[in-house]
């Protein structure tokens, strides 16, 4: 809601500046036009108008005037004298002119608005309806703290703690590729994400203990892996699971501040179960067991044929760089490393980095 409130008082603000800039070129115009009715009427009397005289569209002092105001004549003057709109270079539009005043203008408003809203706080999608989330991406974005949220919240070591709704949110994935030159090392290469609004880790909980000077994060459940696919850009799309299952992390400090860091393991389960079947039939559990009929000695595809289920071990890392000491919240950033799918342990995996936004709340335990 307060974010509705604030999107009407900007669009409130910005009515404002319209209307005042509207009223002020509209105030410019009837100067001149009136200044111009003036002088159309001296011509008409056979008097001198301006310092050449003549026609007043083609003396001097109008150009000049046309000129200072930045306008050109449109449309009939009194049945008879009519002049196509300029087009010289230097006759811009009115509104040319007053380009700088507007922006001042606007941004007075927005900052007027932006002053009055307060403290912003985390986007509490409780508050979104469904039509307001379906299908905009938003259920796959983790909440967000204001820069100004530099709170520190101290910890007891005869109390006990949890990180509760812990999200986070893939932004940016790269895979190991092989080198062009084997004298160079191994570089991560970016890809594109291909799984669209469902790669975040969401409602991630654990318990969190301080022992002397160290910090200690246990995962305990959630919804704490997405499988994820990306495409690189030789055209090669990567399988993985990004997980956060058995995640145990510790770090220094007696307190959770904006230097906290934790680093540790988890587990990275399979990409694929124990029913799928690839695409010669073969599977763990079910389907073929060789990808010919008879093979009385095995066959030249054995290294495929046999499947099994392999779990990989990936190293994440959670830097904390905004906490909110009055509600208990945290954001910051995390660093994943880990194995790519190994089609059932038939291929070799490849290392995947997974870098990306990270939010939770601390509550005791």
């Amino acid at each position: 809601m307060e974010l509705l409130q604030v999107a009407e008082q900007s669009k409130q603000g910005l009515g404002i500046a319209h209307m005042a800039s509207s009223n002020l070129i509209k105030g410019v115009q009837e100067r001149f036009d009136l200044r111009f009715n003036r002088w159309m009427a001296g011509w008409r009397r056979g008097g001198r108008v301006g310092p050449g005289g003549g026609h007043p569209l083609r003396s001097g002092s109008y150009r000049l005037l046309r000129q200072g105001a930045n306008l050109s004549v449109t449309g009939e003057v009194t049945g008879r004298i009519r002049e196509k709109p300029s087009s010289e270079p230097f006759l811009r539009p009115l509104s040319m002119r007053f380009r700088p005043l507007l922006a001042v203008v606007l941004a007075f408003c927005l900052t007027l608005v932006t002053a009055c809203s307060g403290g912003a706080r985390a986007v509490d999608r409780n508050s979104l309806t469904y039509d307001q989330i379906v299908n905009t991406g938003r259920a796959n974005d983790c909440p967000t703290l204001p820069d100004t949220a530099r709170g520190t919240i101290p910890l007891d070591a005869s109390s006990t703690y949890r990180l509760k709704e812990i999200c986070l949110h893939p932004s940016e994935v790269f895979v190991k590729g092989e080198p062009v030159n084997k004298r160079q090392e191994a570089q991560f290469v970016a890809g594109k994400i291909l799984t669209r609004y469902t790669s975040s880790l969401d409602q991630v909980y654990g318990d969190l203990k301080l022992e002397g000077n160290t910090l200690t994060f246990t995962e305990l459940g959630g919804i704490d892996f997405q499988p994820i696919t990306v495409l690189l850009p030789g055209g090669e799309e990567v399988p993985f699971t990004f997980s956060s299952k058995e995640f145990v992390a510790t770090g220094s400090g007696d307190a959770l501040s904006t230097s906290t860091d934790l680093s540790g393991s988890y587990r990275a389960p399979s990409y694929r179960t124990s029913n799928f079947l690839d695409p010669k039939g073969r599977g763990l559990t079910t389907g073929y067991s060789s990808a010919v009929g008879l093979v009385p000695a095995g066959d030249d595809f054995s290294g495929e044929t046999i499947k099994r289920y392999v779990d990989g071990t990936g190293t994440m890392n959670f830097s904390i760089t905004k906490v909110d000491a009055d509600t208990g919240e945290f954001a910051g950033v995390f660093t994943a490393i880990q194995p790519s799918d190994t089609d059932m342990g038939t291929k070799a995996a490849v290392d995947v980095k997974i870098t990306g936004e990270l939010y939770g709340r601390l509550e005791k335990a």
